[in-house]
């Protein structure tokens, strides 16, 4: 008698999927709102993004900084009333910072929405920037940044922007320095935040919203704000190249990073490079996973995945940690894995788990509002249209093998920069190469 067990199930064909279309408006004065409109739970998600980010730092994490600060007291209420004010409505809404957006993101049930959108709305316009609370925030800043300084990951994070995209605003630590951060003055951050503001924003929410009540609604708040819209930044990465180690004394783990150039959006090639970079390090059964974690136990995970951006600085991403004693192993691996899929490519097997995980990621990326708000969000962050959900599976699902293996051929680690956090004494006589021992911050 045969045991259940060893039956095989049947895979069935995944059935078909076309993800919602969100409705594209705009307020009075032109800023562009996305609409997803879900019946159903009476929630709403909704975000902000407003040019510029990390890309017009001129010191060292003064956007990050002064994004902090719009949810930390605006309008006529200070830090403690306009937190106390969320609280009771039960909203939620933070505030971060990328490389090119701040990204206000607001989340209320519909009967709170008016009084969120209040919220939202002097968070943006009329963010307070009170010394006491610039004193306060600024102490929680350096808390994080000195945190940072003690964890090789975000010391890999900080070394490989250094190097990748040279002296620019890209290559300056994100949350800054514990010089930079200390000396920056409300005044500044007030400026650094109205200059960025002027840049215009794109307005995207996904809900138990209905696209007209909702634009109505946000042209009361924000439909007088002046925008004046300007071309986005191209940055460029640096011409700097090479291996490069940070130490971290006696170190029981290594964090290996790379960064190598990638392809912008736009690019024709994206999406097979997309579909590429799952094979190789973007599901838990890709090639360097399976390998690091799974048959050496090195590492609990390894992951290389795509950063694309509207313009330049796109670059593809690996990053892992693993045992000190295999640091060299590991990275011998990494590159004999990236040069095999250059020269021979993937199995047509690989390129089918790669296009169901493609396909998957969309259709989990809608399964709540929230989730369905970043995902458009990401979108407009990248400057294409709202169908692109829709275009993007089709792109994929006409991707051939080919297509994939020629997008692999073009990632080279040599054009990039490979960073590696340690023990200088453990790792002097077993990585591969010249390495160029740099600062960790």
């Amino acid at each position: 008698m045969t045991h259940p067990l060893d039956v095989r199930p049947v895979v069935v064909p995944a059935p078909p999927f076309v993800p919602p279309a969100a409705t594209a408006t705009a307020l009075a004065n032109g800023t562009p709102v996305w609409v997803l409109e879900r019946a159903g739970l009476p929630l709403v998600s909704l975000e902000v993004h407003v040019a510029g980010g990390r890309s017009l730092d001129q010191v060292a994490g003064l956007a990050h900084f002064a994004d902090r600060m719009l949810t930390h007291g605006a309008g006529d209420r200070d830090a403690s009333a306009f937190a106390e004010t969320l609280e009771q409505a039960a909203l939620n809404m933070v505030a971060s910072t990328t490389d090119h957006s701040t990204v206000v993101r607001l989340s209320a049930h519909t009967d709170q929405l008016a009084l969120g959108l209040e919220l939202l709305a002097d968070a943006l316009c009329r963010p307070r920037f009170d010394e006491d609370e610039v004193g306060r925030v600024r102490d929680q800043v350096l808390g994080d940044i000195a945190q940072g300084q003690d964890e090789p990951q975000d010391q890999a994070h900080v070394v490989g922007n250094r190097l990748f995209f040279g002296d620019g605003a890209l290559g300056l630590p994100g949350m800054g320095t514990a010089e930079s951060v200390a000396a920056m003055t409300a005044d500044q951050l007030r400026a650094s935040w109205t200059q960025r503001l002027r840049r215009g924003l794109h307005i995207i929410a996904a809900g138990a919203v209905e696209v007209g009540a909702l634009t109505a609604a946000l042209d009361v708040h924000l439909g007088s704000l002046e925008r004046v819209v300007e071309p986005v930044d191209a940055v460029e990465p640096a011409a700097r190249t090479g291996r490069y180690l940070v130490h971290q004394p006696e170190a029981p783990q290594s964090v290996i990073r790379l960064l190598a150039p990638g392809w912008n959006v736009h690019s024709e090639a994206r999406c097979a490079a997309t579909l590429g970079a799952l094979v190789l390090g973007g599901t838990f059964t890709s090639r360097l996973n399976t390998i690091l974690r799974e048959e050496k136990g090195w590492s609990y995970g390894a992951r290389l995945w795509l950063h694309p951006e509207r313009e330049h600085g796109s670059r593809v991403l690996f990053q892992t940690s693993v045992v000190a004693e295999h640091t060299g192993d590991a990275v011998t691996i990494l590159l004999e894995q990236l040069a095999l899929a250059a020269n021979e490519g993937i199995t047509e097997a690989e390129k089918g788990k790669a296009c169901g995980a493609s396909r998957t990621s969309v259709v989990s990326a809608l399964d709540s509002c929230g989730r369905a708000c970043q995902a458009l969000g990401s979108l407009a962050a990248q400057g294409v249209k709202p169908d692109a959900l829709q275009t993007r599976l089709a792109e994929v699902a006409s991707c051939t093998r080919e297509d994939i293996n020629a997008a692999l051929a073009c990632i080279d680690a040599s054009e990039g920069v490979l960073v590696v956090v340690g023990d200088r004494e453990t790792l002097k006589d077993q990585l591969p190469g010249t390495w160029i021992e740099v600062a960790p911050w």
